[in-house]
């Protein structure tokens, strides 16, 4: 992203009141649908026997260990 199309969107956003407001929603309410699904999904895969779930369960652990140890 270069200055102009950042000032752009600072533009953009200025000139509407909610437009922060509604960005800043929709990225609560994502997080919190992606923080109540995830359990949901473990748990499908846990239950089916698929062996994915190891890699879906350990990945964000080792990534976080990695990203912490920097």
């Amino acid at each position: 992203m270069d200055e102009k199309t950042y000032e752009k969107m600072i533009k953009i956003l200025g000139s509407h009141p909610y437009a922060l407001v509604m960005i800043k929603g929709i990225n609560k309410l994502t997080t919190t649908l992606v923080y109540c699904i995830y359990p949901i999904f473990l748990l499908m895969l846990a239950f089916n026997g698929d062996l994915r779930f190891w890699r879906v369960f350990l990945t964000p652990g080792i990534s976080f260990m990695l990203v912490s140890s920097f």
